[in-house]
């Protein structure tokens, strides 16, 4: 899939889903979103990423359970 230095942590998933890799109080997450994976499309979502990080840092960011995909939290 490629590294996170390359990636910026989003990635093309199976299934047409774009694939998020950050950590959030020391938990690891991977949310994936139900989009295309073109190359707008993984634009936003590493502007979206970048956004996640920038509240994580402020610690102004909380997760929430937003689909049924993920066993864990989602954004």
């Amino acid at each position: 899939m490629g590294t996170k230095w390359f990636t910026g942590g989003v990635v093309a998933a199976p299934r047409g889903r774009i694939q998020f890799d950050f950590t959030f109080n020391r938990i690891r997450y991977r949310p994936s979103i139900k989009r295309p994976p073109s190359e707008a499309n993984l634009r936003r979502a590493r502007e979206r990423l970048e956004a996640i990080k920038q509240q994580i840092s402020l610690g102004t960011f909380t997760c929430t359970l937003s689909s049924t995909s993920t066993r864990k939290p989602l954004i």
